[in-house]
């Protein structure tokens, strides 16, 4: 969950939509706490092997077992004095272990790739959706400009990968192409080892397929290491082979693209609240995230009620509601439109909390204005103090208490929408994306369809997100500060995201076929339900 549009939009955008971007809010403390200078890089010689030949490529930051050390003991200092939820499903014993043992289990060298994804492992442990790391910028730079990217957009569906968008050189991976390995690794094995660099809330058994997809190409370069080749096992009408396509850089693949698939949208380009007049009185209402560059609350609220008094103008008997994808955003906008669906005043957050006090001493610190700004009404000059002794824990202690949602009970609008409502979830539903389906649930005011959500039930790690920089390999780690009790839930789904009520998953057949199967079996839920009245 994010606070203003300006930092919403440069962190969504790089962690979530294309998250390999270097970009910072426009308004930024950028604190040089470091305890060390930074080390000159140290690039390994990175060979390729498709089947063929093996060849020389792009050289990749490598890194001595004393710097992988170092940077290891950075990340867990930070995370211990900084994360407020390492307890939340294991001891706060059993936490400092794990990043004990990160540290002490150090004993060799490790390139940026591999040290990266030892670094993600270890905070995939923690069950943090909110917790996450990406490469450092030059590397990042570097596998934009370099031809090493995977030419082809995917689906992972039905454990499968399959081609959806070709953007090969000569068009030889066309959509439907199933991709049974990769340079010799299996699909299965391809789609394992990302996974357990996934974080979620708690437990939740979401696709981790579903949050693997939209950046399936960063996600391998950065599971795998550069490649200029790729050796491909592929499938196609019940007939397999084995080809050799071309990486491509990342402007190259834009262009492709933009000029093979003109009518492709990915969601960073998608407006924010779309409603759809279907047939029979019923209703699709596409929320694809709780932001909206440049726009606050108040310009949510308003786009809500004049969404819903279109609806109501056109008798809308069935109101689909549609959250998949959604990375989540402002923290009042679920509640401002749950206000629409509500039969009675509901509560929002019951508490917020931080164990944060100071800025590390160690590493590199980096903590955006713009985070305070809005809801605690903090000056920017006052932010000059967050150096000085408990100078963190006092900012976000006025955070915690400014935030309008703690403690508040919503009141539900004055004409709300009377008919039936069904909210379409997935495992890209995070953060306060999954806050609005989590509210339908706990008031059991319409029926949940999809698969369980990554963001929590309840209760998740958010607010506040500032980067630590480990010295040496110059990785980002992003570390939430505030922990968010939203509700109380039962029992049995402490831990999970927001499980829905009648599970669809997709298939690859609807994938291919260019159809929305969740979206026509919902319908076909909607016509089945009036019929049995």
């Amino acid at each position: 969950m994010f606070k203003t549009a300006s930092t919403r939009l440069a962190l969504l955008c790089v962690y979530i939509i294309l998250s390999f971007l270097f970009c910072f809010a426009p308004s930024e403390l950028s604190a040089a706490w470091r305890y060390k200078e930074t080390k000159p890089d140290h690039c390994a010689t990175n060979k390729e092997h498709t089947g063929q030949e093996t060849k020389r490529i792009e050289s990749e930051p490598q890194f001595d077992a004393e710097e992988v050390e170092e940077d290891l003991a950075v990340l867990a200092s930070g995370l211990k004095r900084l994360h407020p939820s390492l307890d939340l499903y294991m001891s706060e014993k059993d936490a400092f272990e794990i990043l004990d043992q990160a540290v002490s289990g150090a004993k060799t060298e490790l390139t940026e790739t591999e040290l990266l994804a030892h670094v993600s492992r270890v905070l995939a442990k923690f069950k943090c959706l909110h917790l996450s790391a990406r490469p450092s910028v030059k590397s990042t730079r570097r596998a934009m400009a370099n031809h090493t990217l995977l030419p082809f957009g995917v689906a992972i569906a039905e454990g499968r990968i399959v081609v959806v968008r070709d953007l090969t050189e000569n068009s030889v991976v066309s959509a439907g192409t199933e991709i049974l390995a990769i340079n010799n690794r299996s699909s299965r094995e391809i789609i394992a080892f990302m996974s357990d660099r996934q974080a979620v809330d708690g437990f939740s058994a979401s696709l981790i397929s579903e949050r693997i997809e939209p950046l399936f190409l960063w996600n391998y370069r950065w599971s795998y290491g550069p490649s200029k080749k790729f050796k491909l096992l592929i499938r196609k009408h019940g007939r397999e082979k084995t080809i050799v396509v071309k990486g491509i850089n990342y402007e190259t693949r834009q262009s492709r693209r933009k000029k093979r698939y003109p009518s492709f949208s990915p969601p960073s380009k998608q407006k924010s609240v779309v409603l759809n007049i279907l047939e029979d009185k019923i209703a699709r209402l596409k929320i694809s995230r709780f932001y909206e560059p440049g726009r606050d609350g108040d310009w949510f609220k308003t786009r809500f009620a004049e969404t819903f008094k279109t609806i109501q103008t056109a008798g809308i008997r069935d109101l689909i509601i549609d959250v998949r994808d959604n990375p989540g955003g402002l923290d009042e906008s679920p509640a401002d439109l749950f206000a629409h669906l509500a039969e009675k005043p509901f509560p929002t957050y019951q508490r917020l909390s931080r164990v944060a006090t100071n800025v590390p001493e160690t590493g590199e610190f980096k903590l955006a204005l713009e985070d305070f700004s809005e809801y605690a009404k903090v000056p920017a000059h006052k932010l000059e103090g967050l150096g000085n002794p408990g100078g963190l824990g006092a900012l976000l202690d006025h955070y915690i208490s400014s935030h309008p949602l703690v403690g508040a009970t919503w009141q539900p609008a004055k004409k709300r929408y009377r008919g039936r409502v069904w909210v379409l979830i997935n495992g890209r539903s995070g953060s306060s994306g999954a806050e609005f389906p989590a509210y339908v649930k706990r008031h059991r005011r319409g029926t949940l369809i999809g698969t369980e959500t990554c963001g929590g039930y309840g209760i998740c790690t958010a607010g506040i997100l500032p980067e630590i920089i480990l010295p040496n390999s110059r990785i980002h780690v992003r570390i939430p500060l505030i922990r968010y009790k939203m509700m109380d839930i039962p029992a049995n789904e402490v831990g999970r995201g927001v499980r829905p009520d009648i599970e669809i998953r997709p298939r690859v057949k609807e994938i291919l076929s260019g159809k929305d199967g969740v979206m026509e079996r919902t319908m076909k839920l909607i016509h089945d339900a009036r019929q049995k009245k």
